[in-house]
């Protein structure tokens, strides 16, 4: 072995054995803070945690240690803090490889989806969350629903500032994300339907709505919930019958679940109340209630509708006394509806 390669020999070798070392510390240190973290003790968790990212050498080892440090802010309510230390983690340098082949490495995908939160619902900053959104949208990895759920957030975080025309054109965008399935499709066509119903484009609304009843292979909850809005808005226009005919269609739609079936019967009894049409009225709202494997709340409410119309509107009182009294023998019945109840038999017994 010749001097040089001796020598090259030895300073890969100190090097080597420093980097095991320094490896060693910063596992000490960040077993330490992992030790304080689980036993509650945040404070702690957060200087071991500062210390091993000091520690560290290597971004695959000081991100995920910043993104400790932010949880453990987290814990303490120290969203601003947090909020650094997230940002910390997530601008250490990804892999060295060409921008459109970049993919995050875990912490940085674990510290942008914390900032989401962070910045949506303590540190409100829309304009950051949009940097961040953007950020994500870059990655080659991004799948066609979250590219399009990226793109849904960045409208949602236009329309907090009252930019109703840019937050409908990034939802657009989102509905027309490439490759996005039918079902994915459906939900941000739903929402983009509640922008403009939101602003007042009703017949933008129902051209929307519309669109999304008669895509194929469309989220049923969300269709069943495009149905109810068209009705809706034609109720609010005054035409209950024609309400009633759309109303009606979501209890043709199959995948729904037990409450859709319950409201589209509670929202039909509606128009036939508005009409006058009593004993329909109270036949469909006993249909909401009867609805199997309905919630305890959606029941009660039904047939707290259906005892009201008895009531109030067909005057037997009677009747009514002894349906508002079986929903108060429901099991489980909500505080809301034990307190409506509650409420109307006082009125009943100050008519008397």
């Amino acid at each position: 072995m010749t001097t040089n390669t001796a020598r090259l020999f030895l300073a890969a070798a100190l090097a080597l054995s420093t980097a095991v070392f320094a490896y060693d510390d910063f596992l000490d240190a960040y077993r330490d803070g992992y030790e304080k973290f689980q036993a509650g003790d945040f404070d702690q968790a957060e200087t071991a945690f500062l210390a091993a990212a000091k520690l560290a050498t290597v971004n695959s080892h000081a991100g995920p240690a910043w993104v400790r440090v932010a949880q453990s802010r987290e814990k303490q309510e120290q969203w601003t803090a947090a909020a650094d230390a997230y940002e910390r983690a997530a601008d250490l340098p990804l892999e060295d490889k060409p921008a459109d082949q970049l993919r995050p490495h875990r912490h940085i995908q674990d510290a942008l989806k914390a900032l989401d939160t962070i910045y949506s619902r303590h540190v409100r900053n829309p304009q950051r969350l949009r940097d961040l959104y953007a950020r994500r949208l870059a990655y080659a990895d991004t799948s066609p629903r979250d590219e399009a759920d990226l793109l849904k957030k960045t409208a949602e975080s236009f329309l907090k500032e009252d930019e109703k025309e840019k937050a409908i054109d990034w939802l657009q965008r989102a509905v027309n994300t490439p490759g996005l399935s039918p079902a994915d499709k459906s939900g941000h066509l739903h929402k983009l339907g509640e922008f403009f119903h939101r602003f007042g484009k009703n017949e933008q609304a129902i051209t929307t709505y519309r669109e999304n009843v008669a895509l194929k292979g469309g989220h049923p909850h969300r269709v069943a919930e495009s149905i109810r809005n068209i009705g809706d808005i034609i109720l609010r226009q005054g035409d209950p019958s024609g309400a009633r005919d759309w109303y009606t269609r979501i209890l043709s739609v199959e995948g729904i679940r037990p409450d859709h079936i319950s409201q589209a019967h509670a929202k039909i009894a509606d128009t036939y109340r508005r009409e006058r049409d009593y004993e329909k009225a109270l036949s469909e709202f006993r249909k909401a209630a009867a609805v199997p494997e309905l919630q305890v709340r959606h029941k009660g409410e039904a047939l707290y509708l259906a005892a009201e119309i008895l009531g109030r509107d067909m005057r037997r009182v009677e009747e009514a006394k002894a349906a508002f009294d079986a929903i108060l023998a429901l099991p489980d019945v909500d505080q809301r509806t034990v307190d409506r109840v509650t409420n109307e038999l006082k009125r009943m017994a100050k008519q008397k």
